[in-house]
């Protein structure tokens, strides 16, 4: 789901508390998250009505910013579901930047190789692949 303006402060909340995920959202970036929700570039993953997880990103910088799920949600799927949702947004083969630090053998980096994460000079790449392409939520 596209995340609102009322999970801001639950997001912020998941942000301080969960950062060992990638994250390339400093603590003045969470200034961003109202113009974020509305370019429609926050998922959120909900249980109930509580937060779980959720994924930013930029289209206009073709980038992953943060990806962020509670611990108590982690190994069901969810950070795989946030960040197919967020590629689907991308043409197929395009190439997005990851921000933040991905530690070499982590989960976070295995999660990332499915989507043909790759480690240059300049920082970590990964591709919107072609076979989670689903229509793109344009606002």
């Amino acid at each position: 789901y596209y995340a609102g303006y009322g999970d801001i402060p639950a997001l912020i909340e998941l942000f301080s508390r969960e950062k060992e995920l990638f994250s390339g959202l400093s603590q003045s970036g969470e200034k961003l998250l109202p113009s974020r929700i509305s370019e429609r570039e926050v998922f959120v993953l909900r249980k109930g009505r509580q937060l779980a997880g959720a994924i930013l990103f930029s289209r206009e910088y073709k980038s992953l910013d943060a990806l962020l799920v509670a611990p108590e949600y982690r190994r069901l799927g969810g950070a795989e579901r946030l960040c197919v949702s967020a590629l689907a947004q991308f043409e197929a083969g395009e190439e997005l930047r990851v921000l933040g630090s991905v530690p070499e053998g982590s989960p976070v980096e295995a999660l990332l190789k499915k989507f043909a994460l790759y480690r240059t000079e300049g920082g970590l790449t990964v591709t919107a692949p072609e076979k989670w392409r689903v229509k793109r939520h344009d606002a």
